[in-house]
């Protein structure tokens, strides 16, 4: 008799038994999916837009203000222009406790000698006294007899006063009279060019200040012209010589007068000149 158990029958399973299992395996795995769904949720996607803006400047001014510069760049510009417009305020508006103090500073160390009026009749005949011959000669003239000319030829400088010393001749006169004893005094001083001889501008202003380099060629012009230097009209028959000397040559009737040489002496300025007239004898 034989006692071996039938392990074919146990430990066998079916077809069937096996596509049951399987299919037991199949749901717990969709079910697990489920749950880890259920647990952890896939967030949406999230869409992510761009912008582009123009970088502004750091710390500086906005470039519709024209500055483009930095905080302090742009205090120095706005501090330059209160400074104009003050400036022009003070010029224009002239309050009396500033512009005394403005009149003070540019009319500094100045020295305007004392003039001596005289008629004019009087200088031309004190002139007509040296002219004596025919030819070479020289003519001296003082510094106030200089005025008294050249006051009724230039009316536009008020109260002008011209001083001569060694190698210049200066202009004072009264720019602004706000100020009733303390004027603001305009100063023009020339001298003699050495390689020409002729007249030239060389300062233009007040005692203090010049005027700035960026006018200095047009008012020096414009004072050119004034003073008819290098560009004298008129009968004189020696007038490219004599408009070299402009205001000075006019002081004498010149249409038989050449002018050589002018200097600058102190208190007097002397004039070289050829007469080939008599041209005050009558």
């Amino acid at each position: 008799m034989n006692n071996t158990p039938n392990m074919s029958s146990d430990n066998s399973f079916s077809p069937s038994s096996r596509n049951f299992a399987s299919r037991n395996l199949q749901n717990q795995k969709t079910d697990d999916y489920k749950a880890s769904q259920k647990m952890a949720p896939v967030k949406p996607r999230e869409e992510v837009v761009y912008r582009y803006e123009d970088k502004k400047p750091a710390g500086g001014c906005k470039p519709n203000l024209g500055c483009g510069c930095k905080a302090i760049g742009c205090f120095g510009c706005i501090g330059i222009i209160l400074v104009v417009v003050l400036t022009l305020y003070v010029f224009i508006a002239k309050p009396q406790a500033i512009w005394t103090q403005v009149v003070t500073f540019l009319n500094a160390d100045i020295s305007v000698p004392e003039y001596k009026p005289q008629s004019s009749t009087d200088v031309q005949n004190l002139i007509n006294n040296q002219i004596t011959k025919v030819g070479d000669l020289d003519l001296v003239v003082t510094q106030d007899q200089l005025t008294t000319l050249t006051r009724d030829k230039l009316t536009n400088f008020k109260n002008l006063v011209i001083q001569s010393k060694p190698g210049v001749l200066k202009f004072y006169w009264d720019l602004d009279s706000t100020v009733a004893d303390n004027p603001l005094k305009g100063v023009l001083e020339m001298t003699i060019d050495q390689k020409d001889g002729k007249i030239v501008i060389s300062k233009i202003g007040t005692q203090r200040i010049g005027v700035p380099d960026f006018l200095n060629q047009i008012v020096t012009n414009a004072f050119y012209s004034l003073l008819n230097i290098g560009n004298q009209s008129g009968g004189n028959n020696s007038s490219t010589t004599n408009n070299s000397y402009g205001f000075i040559s006019n002081i004498i009737p010149s249409n038989a007068v050449t002018i050589k040489s002018i200097t600058f002496e102190e208190g007097l300025i002397r004039i070289k000149a050829t007469i080939n007239v008599n041209l005050f004898s009558q």
